[in-house]
């Protein structure tokens, strides 16, 4: 009991820090939270206005899946790298908690600071268009969205230990951007795209996510939950594992290098 309770402060007090951090830098970090659900107007609109209201739930999935990919790939991706630039590296990583520990949790709360998109997009939907948008299977909605959440985070992990080692993180992040999310079919279902990329959607997390939150709108009952959740779990399992091998590599590197907290 004593030891579960000090891995909760811990997870208490790196996420109460990250988010004093993330305040005091408040553009930078929170700006995908803002930009993405106000590029999703444009969706929504030409679906209200093409008279296809029946659409909006994906315009809905685009937002919410788009603006947690975007605050762990954007602002996650990079704590590692802000953390070489305030040249504090050396001194994380001899603390008695892992690097690894660490960095989870951050890319968790970027991660769960994305899924309040469900409210934005919620507002812009019923409140601005004045649209309704029921949720046929609220516990789908909740598991879908946590599971992605869940797999940004391990996502994140891998990104910043890759990104940490670039001269330009923000040229890396726009590289991938586009591809994995209409790799995904976040807003265009895969159905509609080439024979070729149908084959590959399957293996990013996010094709299940997205299919996942559009069901949860469906009247009819949804197939296979069970086995679609299992592998984003497994998707993420598989990332942080990834990222725990990346990071340590990284660390490796830095000290051989002598560069463990200088910037480049």
């Amino acid at each position: 009991m004593e030891l579960i309770l000090t891995k909760a402060w811990l997870v208490y007090r790196v996420a109460k820090a990250q988010l004093q951090i993330s305040l005091n830098n408040f553009y930078e970090d929170f700006y995908q939270l803002i930009a993405i659900p106000l590029v999703g107007i444009a969706p929504i609109a030409v679906f209200i206005h093409a008279g296809r209201a029946d659409l909006l739930s994906y315009a809905f999935v685009a937002i919410v899946t788009m603006t947690i990919g975007q605050m762990g790939l954007f602002t996650g991706s990079e704590t590692i790298a802000m953390d070489k630039r305030f040249q504090v590296v050396d001194l994380i990583v001899s603390s008695p908690t892992s690097y690894f520990t660490l960095i989870v949790i951050r890319s968790l709360v970027f991660a769960i600071l994305g899924s309040f998109s469900i409210v934005i997009a919620w507002f812009f939907i019923q409140i601005w268009f004045r649209e309704t948008l029921v949720v046929h299977h609220p516990g789908l909605l909740f598991s879908s969205v946590l599971m992605t959440v869940l797999a940004t985070a391990g996502l994140s992990t891998v990104t910043a230990a890759l990104f940490s080692l670039a001269r330009n993180v923000r040229t890396l992040q726009a590289s991938i951007n586009g591809p994995l999310y209409l790799l995904s079919g976040v807003l265009v279902p895969v159905a509609y795209l080439p024979a070729w990329v149908q084959l590959l959607a399957p293996g990013v997390f996010f094709y299940w996510s997205a299919a996942l939150i559009r069901d949860a709108f469906s009247p009819e009952t949804p197939v296979a939950v069970g086995l679609r959740l299992l592998w984003i779990g497994l998707s993420a399992l598989v990332l942080f594992t990834l990222g725990a091998y990346l990071l340590r590599r990284m660390i490796n590197i830095l000290r051989r290098e002598g560069t463990l907290s200088l910037t480049e």
